[in-house]
């Protein structure tokens, strides 16, 4: 009698406890839609949103500094700029975002996306590069993966893109 009152009890403890790490969290603001899943958000930029400020303004009122980002959608004005050289790609009709990638990092304090994108316009043509400016058109939805570790990352005079910096 005494086992299969342990018994239930357990296993009501166990339900309990898995209902509360899978918690999901529902998040609504003027830009963006958020789910979260234990450290995984799912979300969502609302039509007409400059990409970037949304990221900027979820991350703040999330108090995310650290996270990796992957995701896809349609945008419009569209500017990419490529590492290799300074020279801007502007595009101003809808854009197939087919694959969003990037992370949120401080550099010397300062939360920073590094997003990076490949677009396909209506006609099949390919781009890819660091998004520096994009309006969601339809949708844009992302996986955000929260790291819940400091990760520093500075600029020295030796490099003009801040890298990792493991001695801190």
């Amino acid at each position: 009698m005494i086992q299969t009152t342990l018994y239930k009890l357990c296993i009501s403890l166990s339900i309990l406890f898995t209902s509360i790490v899978s918690a999901q969290i529902v998040t609504e603001t003027s830009l963006w839609e958020s789910k979260q899943i234990d450290d995984v958000y799912l979300l969502k930029i609302k039509s007409n949103v400059d990409l970037l400020e949304a990221l900027n303004d979820f991350s703040t009122t999330k108090d995310i500094n650290h996270a990796i980002v992957q995701g896809s959608g349609d945008v419009l004005n569209v500017v990419l700029s490529n590492d290799a050289n300074t020279k801007l790609k502007k595009m101003k009709s809808n854009i197939n975002l087919t694959s969003l990638t990037g992370s949120l990092t401080l550099i010397d304090g300062i939360r920073t996306w590094d997003i990076k994108g490949t677009l396909s316009s209506n006609n099949l043509k390919a781009f890819t590069g660091t998004i520096k400016d994009a309006k969601v058109n339809d949708r844009v939805e992302l996986y955000v993966y929260e790291i819940d570790q400091k990760v520093h990352r500075t600029t020295d005079n030796l490099q003009t893109k801040a890298v990792f910096d493991f001695t801190k």
